[in-house]
């Protein structure tokens, strides 16, 4: 399974996954879930996959083989690129199951059975623009800062969404350091997401150049989970003092004047 986070910084994009595949009752902790896809126009793009490996690597190939000869100048580019890819993917599926009278449940096994996300991370015109394609439903443009996909994503989603209202002011360091540590938490809690947490930035050029990719270093992640986890006990130690204090806070407030506590209940008749 997979955990995928996507934010969009002050200075460009943060695109996190950990690495972690599962088949029947192995596990490997190797897959490269973050690519690097360069259009005609040299701009490049980043798609991160969730879900089933051999469709969603299908879906990833047919991407790169349809940005060599389209060029990214819009958002739609990417967008269309995701959805013609996702179309040949069902395709060479359907053709495996050459059954032309399937029934609801049998389309609907289908697609269980091959489910994969793509997350699509693009920068048009200097314009960060992050995207989720499913494999059978129709691509979703994100208008907010930040997404989460995979296994545990609410999880995740949860994480980010305190972090709101900073993004817009967020730099690209701050990006990469909250999204390994949101994936690792996730990593934590969840058993079928694990490996080495991969990380990949989308900044815009400069003079006319190209956007550019770089790939964070595994000796850098492993860095920066270091030092998150030395100061992990101060951290929960702050949590749970200011969470304490709120609910003293909610607690003297519910008071009423003849003292009736939150824990008071009425009967039911």
């Amino acid at each position: 399974m997979t955990i995928l986070v996507g934010i969009i910084c002050r200075e460009g994009i943060v695109v996190a996954s950990d690495s972690r595949t599962s088949e029947m009752h192995s596990m490997q902790d190797d897959a490269k879930k973050i690519h690097h896809i360069v259009f005609a126009n040299a701009e490049p793009a980043l798609v991160a996959e969730a879900g089933y490996a051999l469709p969603a690597g299908n879906s990833i190939e047919q991407i790169r083989k349809l940005a060599l000869s389209k060029p990214l100048k819009a958002i739609s580019d990417a967008e269309d690129a995701a959805k013609q890819a996702m179309y040949h993917t069902r395709d060479a599926i359907f053709a495996m199951y050459p059954n032309p009278a399937r029934g609801d449940d049998e389309m609907r096994r289908i697609y269980s059975d091959h489910s994969h996300d793509l997350v699509i991370a693009s920068l048009v015109g200097g314009v960060p623009n992050l995207g989720v394609m499913t494999f059978g439903q129709s691509f979703m443009a994100l208008k907010k800062p930040h997404v989460a996909v995979g296994k545990s994503s609410l999880v995740a989603d949860v994480l980010l969404r305190r972090f709101k209202d900073d993004f817009a002011e967020m730099s690209l360091s701050h990006a990469v350091v909250l999204a390994i540590s949101v994936v690792s938490d996730v990593i934590e809690i969840d058993r079928d997401c694990g490996g080495p947490v991969q990380v990949a930035c989308l900044t815009p050029g400069v003079l006319g150049l190209p956007s550019s990719v770089e790939f964070t270093s595994v000796e850098a992640v492993l860095t920066v989970l270091k030092e998150l986890r030395s100061r992990q006990d101060l951290v929960n130690k702050q949590w749970r003092d200011e969470t304490y204090s709120l609910i003293e806070a909610v607690v003297s407030q519910c008071l009423d004047s003849s003292g009736t506590t939150v824990t008071t209940t009425t009967s039911a008749d």
